[in-house]
């Protein structure tokens, strides 16, 4: 028989390694009218207005170049991403995926919160493509969904 590792927390109550891990940060932004998140193991950090080199015949959703500090990444456009209407927003969000780094663009930066993974529950029907391809899940925040997004698919661009 295995036993569960535990520990103790302040006041004496214990909770197993299993309770712990379900639980998890996530970082809320919004692209349009949509209220998305992000893990925050994924996020390196957040750029106000960067500035991004435009390359040419790269797909829609490639912004362009954002060179942060000497090391230069691609910069993806959720918007045109999830094929809404407008420009790419004026903030950025870099993070790590299965391939080095990027930056996304976003229209707004909220708030970094502690979710419980364990009320995570499926795309509803009324999110369309391409957004809910992208789309892990979504959890219920108050008056918001919040999707969350699968930043290596978001990033790999694969539809």
């Amino acid at each position: 028989m295995t036993s569960t590792p535990t520990s103790t927390a302040p006041g004496g109550s214990t909770t197993t390694k299993h309770e712990q891990a379900d639980t998890s940060m996530i970082c809320v932004f919004t692209v349009g009218d949509q209220t998305l998140a992000i893990a925050a193991t994924h996020v390196r950090e957040e750029i106000r207005h960067p500035q991004p080199t435009p390359v040419p015949l790269a797909h829609d959703a490639v912004h362009g170049l954002v060179n942060l500090r000497g090391q230069v990444m691609s910069g993806i456009c959720i918007r045109r991403r999830f094929a809404q209407d407008g420009p790419a927003g004026p903030f950025s969000i870099v993070v790590a995926h299965n391939h080095g780094e990027a930056a996304l663009f976003v229209d707004t930066i909220q708030d970094v919160l502690d979710v419980d993974n364990t009320q995570l529950k499926p795309v509803p029907a009324a999110i369309a493509q391409p957004a809910r391809h992208y789309l892990t899940g979504v959890h219920y925040i108050g008056d918001d969904i919040v999707g969350l997004v699968d930043v290596n698919l978001l990033v790999g661009g694969h539809q």
